[in-house]
């Protein structure tokens, strides 16, 4: 699942790429989130929506959480609201957070190094 910050019902750079990664499901939280969701609707299966007109990454990570439970992973997309959000999120459902992943699959996750000039597998 996805869980992409919205503000004024924009969509972040890296949020449609990150809806795309989880497989089309995701949760749009911000002002003028369902807005945003229209840019979505074609290539989303499943969209949730929550309104919040003020971005409170503490208070997101709270009211969120229970909606990410059952998500195996959980993505945010790399923009300054999604790295101030992911933070807290991971602390509140109890997981890594695994910041500037390239690839996350079952035990390992891919993580750029030196750079970006290589990637390493942990």
């Amino acid at each position: 699942m996805a869980v992409v910050p919205v503000r004024d019902a924009t969509l972040p750079p890296g949020g449609a790429e990150a809806v795309a990664e989880a497989g089309g499901v995701a949760l749009l939280a911000g002002g003028g989130a369902e807005d945003a969701a229209a840019e979505l609707r074609g290539s989303a299966r499943l969209l949730l929506v929550w309104e919040s007109p003020e971005f409170q990454p503490g208070r997101w990570a709270r009211a969120v959480a229970g909606a990410c439970a059952a998500a195996d992973l959980v993505l945010l997309p790399a923009c300054p609201d999604g790295r101030d959000l992911a933070p807290r999120l991971a602390a509140r459902l109890g997981r890594p957070l695994l910041a500037g992943a390239v690839r996350v699959g079952p035990g390992y996750a891919v993580l750029p190094r030196d750079g970006d000039r290589r990637a390493v597998r942990v």
